[in-house]
């Protein structure tokens, strides 16, 4: 047999293997390749989240934001944060949520924070929030580094407790800090 015949019954082997490794207890033949995906934005994502555009201005709490779950099973958050920076640090958060059912919405909820004596100085402007999903999960899904930024107006005055006091202490007439304006005579 001269050297094309002996590659030939060498090829005729190795194909007869290859084609009864299936029946033989291989079931499948895999191979790695690398996949790139991109991620939705806004509300249409796994995990959507939007702003509210509410402008804070009180200590009972706006809805800044708005997480949807836009997955058929419920979400868990593992690490959530909210950042707040602006011109006077005015603002805390009031309500993170660590869940959300499948198919639900919830708020981030935003607060002045309490004040007595009257508006601080600089009471109203504009915060910067950054909210940030470093991960979350729902049954067999992760989402991890989900963040939305966006600017917030706030105006904040006195707390509840003390809202028709001037910064002495005295009773003050009109309507209380937040709800029309500063009191007549404070």
């Amino acid at each position: 047999m001269d050297t094309l015949g002996k590659i030939a019954v060498v090829f005729i082997i190795l194909g007869a293997v290859l084609l009864a490794g299936p029946v033989y207890g291989f079931t499948s033949i895999a191979s790695e390749r690398g996949v790139q995906v991109s991620t939705a934005e806004g509300t249409s994502a796994y995990l959507g989240m939007e702003s509210t555009d509410n402008s804070v201005n009180g200590v009972d709490g706006t809805a800044v934001a708005i997480l949807h779950n836009n997955l058929e099973s419920d979400m868990t958050f593992t690490d959530i944060s909210i950042d707040i920076t602006g011109d006077n640090n005015l603002l805390d958060e009031s309500n993170t949520p660590t869940e959300i059912g499948a198919g639900n919405n919830k708020t981030v909820d935003v607060v002045c924070e309490e004040t007595v004596g009257g508006p601080p100085d600089g009471a109203s402007g504009v915060a910067n929030i950054h909210i940030t999903v470093e991960q979350a999960d729902a049954n067999g899904v992760t989402i991890t580094d989900a963040s939305l930024k966006f600017d917030s107006g706030y105006d904040c005055h006195q707390s509840a407790d003390d809202e028709n006091q001037d910064e002495s202490g005295e009773e003050c007439d009109g309507p209380p800090w937040g709800q029309g304006g500063k009191p007549d005579n404070c």
